[in-house]
């Protein structure tokens, strides 16, 4: 069985070994393209692209300003593969700050070598806390189940645009 993308997240393997079924994946095949698309939707929500979208299917134009990225922070939850294309677009392509939440120290000594990461933390709180957009890149298993809930969402900053 083979799976074209990253992790087995929807793949039974206790009950494959059992029937004896080998599962492969392509680690990192994907990662430049979810990097750009991740891209593409925070240029869409600094650009409000989907209200002015809808604004002007319902016959309103009302234009507003939206956001530059240049100097806005970024908060990259998960700084594997996926995050660090993200940031590095993000720094480099954009100017945008970023700052990166890791879950090991290895990571980290990885990820300083980099050198466009504003704020290195392994707190969510500290890591999203001046952030105008967050992202998420983490691998979808039981320890990351609901690492996203209520908590964490009132972290975030308020934004009034």
């Amino acid at each position: 069985l083979a799976r074209f993308g990253v992790g087995h997240d929807g793949i039974n393997k206790a009950l494959a070994s059992r029937k004896g079924i080998l599962c492969t994946n392509t680690p990192e095949v994907l990662n430049q393209s979810v990097a750009e698309y991740t891209i593409s939707l925070i240029l869409l929500c600094a650009r409000r692209v989907s209200r002015m979208d809808s604004d002007l299917h319902n016959g309103a134009w009302a234009p507003f300003q939206g956001k530059e990225l240049k100097d806005s922070r970024l908060a990259v939850i998960g700084c594997g593969g996926i995050g660090r294309l993200v940031a590095r677009t993000a720094s480099l392509g954009f100017g945008m700050s970023v700052a990166g939440q890791y879950r090991r120290e290895e990571t980290r000594r990885e990820l300083e070598g980099l050198g466009f990461f504003a704020l290195l933390t392994t707190s969510f709180e500290e890591a999203v806390k001046d952030a105008d957009f967050v992202t998420l890149h983490i691998p979808a298993n039981t320890t990351t189940r609901h690492v996203i809930n209520r908590s964490r969402l009132e972290a975030l900053p308020s934004r009034h645009t």
